[in-house]
């Protein structure tokens, strides 16, 4: 997708070249901006607000500050905007990174009804491990013991039916005790994560610490590596802009190496083309980053890390590792870790690896063992006995706590998540997409056909530039073109590449231009070598659901074809399979229509029972449309009727306005209507 990149220049210029007071979020559809802009503006945000938007997403979403007293600015403008926005999506790797606060401020967001206040989401937190093994056995196959239906079915009446169902022998009250197991008492249904361990494709982490005497010496380690690497590619991380300016410069003048260089000063076009630069076979060989580095930007091409420095939060050194600790890496990666011996950095370069071994393993709970701990360690000097005792005391706590979100919290987010059983019919038929090279040749053929200029640069990939287009309703693109492939695996490997599927807006675009047009809407055709001979009329419908875009109808009933077709007696043959171009050859329609009782008379009549056929089966699909409207929406009328039972803060008004919105779509569905898309006349001839 093609995203226009805001700033205050972008929305000044958009002022200045419009007439009168305008809001500048209006000027596109999918926008890309910073929260710092917004939080540093207030005129912008509201106008931001103003634009109204279907969906927000927010990228690194733990910087999102917030406490009961004072909310950040930015935390309240992300707010403000998800009140506005019907669907709202919150990335990040380290959800805890700022402790329950932090997590519990993000997750209101996403459901302000299910997380009311942090001392009920902090109490609820101490019954995880209860909830987790209720819901394990009932994964298993068992039911709810008498004491979880003490404890679970009494606040709840829908988790009191459940039980009561599930305990009659009615199985299909199992998934639906489970959901709401999970909704009420555990992790709710906004958090979706899974644990490394439940996945695979993830490599091996190995660290080498290296003490030094001072830190004039780790620039002569770093040279001395990097001549060791020969022509390995390495990423190194410091924590500000000044260190990684200084070692650049320092760097340089010492020895002859192709640098990059990203920092929060460059451009976001800058910091592309130096990500660029360094993913290049005959690019940069080191990439020096500041903290920003440890964000965003993925390097798994890459098997050497350079931790120039450590942060304090355990969360940023996973981050910082996970630029390269990623699905797609096919080598261990190497950690190199200077520190100066005697220095904050050898307390926690060894806190780190001795005590919560967050350099070769992925480190679940940190905030939880941070607070635990009783902090971080204080920057003042530490004696080697302090620095084994808290090492110790690091081993014990990082297994407590790894133990217990194993049991609770990380149980309870692997059921919510991780379902296999559910998603492995879907993942095999995108198995099954990605492998169809007949799509892939139809949609070239497709951009050909409406005048885009298509390079082939490897097997399946292709280079897309505007060409000679013959409509002005294609999205823009690029003046360079647009790199595109239909290999998932190499467009996850390449953030050059832009994966090409049929929900891509230059494949959903052509395909719309190609079903609104009025070309093929008719056709005629002759089947040679047909059984019998006769006259076919094969006609496609489209159901339509003509309601207001806010209720979004397509999510139950999209626009469906119904096929109908019948012969000149007008008898049904729409069990028959469609004929393929192969089985016809072209002929004059015009000699047909000619004859005055076939344009007249018959022609009419087939058109006729068509219509009534593709009558009769509206009726079913409307019905199903609407027992699904139902189904979904009454479910979520029940959800939060069920909150209301034991949370004061879901309104009557709440409620009432999802009642009616699911009056209104009932109706919306109920008066679908056909719409004649295409015909097709096919004289048989034997």
């Amino acid at each position: 997708m093609l995203f226009s990149l805001f700033d205050e220049s972008r929305c000044v210029a958009i002022e200045q070249g419009g007439e009168g007071e305008e809001n500048p979020f209006l000027d596109s559809q999918l926008v890309l901006c910073s929260v710092d802009f917004l939080a540093s503006d207030a005129r912008r945000a509201h106008q931001a607000v103003a634009a109204g938007w279907d969906m927000l997403i927010v990228d690194e979403a733990h910087h999102l500050e917030w406490n009961t007293d004072a909310p950040s600015v930015a935390y309240q403008v992300v707010e403000s905007l998800a009140r506005q926005t019907e669907g709202l999506l919150l990335l990040t790797a380290t959800p805890r990174q700022l402790g329950p606060d932090g997590h519990f401020a993000r997750l209101r967001l996403l459901d302000p009804e299910r997380y009311v206040d942090i001392e009920t989401f902090q109490q609820e937190a101490n019954h995880y491990e209860e909830v987790a093994d209720a819901v394990g056995r009932l994964v298993e196959g068992s039911t709810l013991s008498s004491e979880d239906c003490a404890l679970f079915a009494s606040q709840s009446e829908r988790i009191h039916g459940h039980c009561l169902a599930l305990d009659s022998g009615d199985e299909s009250a199992r998934e639906l005790l489970i959901r709401e197991l999970l909704d009420t008492f555990g992790t709710g249904r906004v958090m979706l994560r899974n644990t490394r361990q439940a996945l695979t494709g993830f490599p091996d982490r190995k660290a080498s610490l290296v003490p030094l005497d001072n830190e004039v010496e780790k620039m002569s380690w770093l040279v001395k590596l990097l001549q060791e690497l020969g022509e390995a590619k390495v990423l190194l991380i410091c924590r500000t802009r000044e260190l990684a300016e200084e070692i650049l410069e320092k760097l340089q003048s010492i020895i002859n190496i192709n640098c990059g260089f990203f920092h929060e000063g460059m451009t976001l076009l800058q910091r592309d083309r130096s990500a660029a630069y360094f993913s290049e076979e005959e690019g940069a060989r080191l990439l020096v980053c500041s903290e920003i580095g440890s964000e965003g930007r993925n390097f798994q091409f890459a098997h050497h890390l350079v931790l120039f420095d450590l942060p304090d939060d355990p969360e940023l050194l996973e981050q910082r590792i996970g630029r390269l600790d990623r699905i797609g890496q096919e080598q261990t990666i190497n950690i190199h870790v200077p520190y100066v011996k005697g220095a904050h950095g050898e307390v926690l370069a060894r806190w780190y690896h001795e005590g919560l071994g967050a350099f070769e393993h992925s480190l679940h709970g940190s905030s939880e063992i941070v607070r635990e701990l009783g902090g971080k360690p204080a920057h003042e000097g530490m004696d080697e006995q302090a620095l084994q005792a808290l090492i110790d005391a690091s081993k014990d706590c990082r297994a407590r706590v790894s133990e217990r979100l194993k049991r609770g919290y990380d149980r309870l987010l692997e059921l919510n998540s991780s379902r296999p059983e559910l998603v492995a019919d879907l993942i095999d038929e995108m198995n099954a997409m990605d492998a169809d090279r007949s799509s892939e040749a139809f949609l070239v053929r497709l951009w050909d056909h409406f005048g885009l200029h298509i390079d082939e640069l490897t097997d399946r990939s292709y280079l897309l530039l505007p060409g000679h287009l013959i409509t002005d309703s294609f999205p823009a693109l690029p003046d360079d073109g647009l790199n595109v492939t239909f290999d998932r695996t190499r467009a996850l490997s390449r953030e050059d590449a832009t994966f090409m599927s049929w929900d891509h807006p230059v494949a959903r675009t052509a395909l719309e231009l190609l079903l609104t047009s009025e070309a093929g809407n008719a056709s005629f055709g002759v089947w040679e070598g047909a059984p019998e001979k006769g006259i076919l009329l094969e006609t496609y419908f489209v159901v339509e659901c003509v309601a207001p875009a806010s209720l979004h109808s397509d999510r139950f009933l999209p626009a469906t074809p119904i096929r109908v077709q019948v012969d000149h007696q007008s008898n049904n043959r729409s069990h028959e399979a469609p004929l393929s171009a192969d089985h016809l050859r072209a002929g004059n329609l015009h000699q047909l229509l000619g004859q005055e009782k076939f344009r007249r008379v018959m022609l009419p009549a087939m058109l006729e029972m068509c219509q009534n056929i593709a009558a009769e089966q509206i009726i079913s699909v409307v019905a199903k449309a609407s027992a699904e409207c139902s189904s979904k929406l009454g479910a979520e009328i029940d959800r939060l009727v069920a909150l209301g039972e034991i949370n004061d803060h879901v309104s009557e008004d709440e409620i009432t306005a999802l009642r009616s919105q699911h009056d209104t779509l009932s109706a919306a569905i109920g008066k679908s209507r056909l719409r004649l898309d295409s015909v097709r006349v096919i004289f048989c001839q034997p």
